[in-house]
C-alpha cells in the first residue's frame, strides 16, 4: 500500500481532490434542494389553513392576506378583459385563463381570474369567450399574490396580440388612471363565465426538489463508490 501511494502520489492527491470537491458539490445541492422542499411544503400548509378560514367579504377585509378566501359582488370590466397564456388545468392540459377587472366600489377595484379555458390565438376568441358573460356577478374565490417580476426576467409583457399576456403582474391588465386596484386578484372558485372553468392553480408540495434532493444524493454516493471500487482495483493489481 505505502509502494502504491508512493507510486502514484500525485495522482492519487490530484483525484481525492477531485472526489472531495465533487462531494462537496453534490452533498451541497441535495442540501439546497432538500430546505426548498421543506419551503414548498410548509408554504401549501400555510395554503390550506388559510382556504379553511371562513370567507369574508369585499370590500368588508381590512387587509390583504395571501390565500384569504373573499366574496366580492360587483360589475365586470370586459372591456380590458385579457388571457393568462400558457396555463396548466388539474389534469395538467395546457390553456389559458381569463382576468377581468371587477369594480366592488365606485373606484376601487381587483382583478378577477375567472379561470381555466382552451387555449387559442383567434383574434376573436376573447370576444366569444365574452359574448354572454354577466355584467354584475357574485364571485367567491381566494386572494392570490400578483408575480413580482422586473428587469429582464419578466420578458415581453403581451403574447400573439394585446388581449393575451404572459405573467399574472399587476400590470398585466390594463389599469384606468381614476382607479384604484386591489394588490391582490382574486382567483375565483365559483363559475361567473360559461365555458371558463374556476379552479385554483395547483399546489406545490416539493416533489421535483425532492427528486432533485434524490438525485443529487445519488450521485454523490456513485462517485464516492466509483473512487473506492478504482482504489480497490489498484491495491488489488500490485
Amino acid at each position: 500500500m505505502k509502494t502504491l501511494l508512493k507510486k502514484y502520489k500525485w495522482h492519487f492527491i490530484v483525484s481525492l481532490t477531485c472526489v472531495i470537491l465533487g462531494e462537496a458539490l453534490f452533498l451541497k445541492l441535495a442540501w439546497w434542494q432538500y430546505h426548498r422542499m421543506l419551503e414548498k411544503q410548509s408554504l401549501a400548509h400555510q395554503i390550506e389553513q388559510s382556504l379553511a378560514q371562513p370567507a369574508v367579504i369585499l370590500p368588508a377585509i381590512q387587509h390583504n392576506d395571501d390565500f384569504q378566501p373573499v366574496e366580492v359582488t360587483g360589475s365586470l370590466a370586459y372591456d380590458r378583459a385579457v388571457l393568462l397564456d400558457n396555463q396548466p388545468n388539474q389534469q395538467g392540459q395546457i390553456g389559458m385563463r381569463l382576468f377581468v377587472p371587477l369594480f366592488y366600489d365606485v373606484d376601487e377595484e381587483i382583478v378577477v381570474d375567472m379561470g381555466w379555458l382552451p387555449r387559442s390565438y383567434d383574434d376573436d376568441y376573447l370576444a366569444k369567450v365574452i359574448t354572454d358573460a354577466p355584467e354584475v356577478a357574485d364571485v367567491s374565490g381566494v386572494l392570490m399574490p400578483f408575480k413580482d417580476v422586473s428587469g429582464w426576467l419578466q420578458g415581453p409583457m403581451h403574447g400573439v396580440n394585446d388581449q393575451i399576456v404572459t405573467l399574472p403582474t399587476f400590470d398585466s391588465v390594463p389599469l384606468r388612471d381614476d382607479v384604484l386596484r386591489n394588490t391582490h386578484y382574486l382567483q375565483a372558485t365559483s363559475l361567473v363565465v360559461d365555458g371558463v372553468q374556476p379552479e385554483l392553480n395547483k399546489f406545490d408540495y416539493g416533489e421535483k426538489h425532492k427528486e432533485y434532493y434524490l438525485t443529487w444524493l445519488t450521485f454523490a454516493a456513485v462517485l464516492l463508490g466509483m473512487y473506492g471500487y478504482l482504489i480497490y482495483r489498484k491495491i488489488e493489481q500490485k
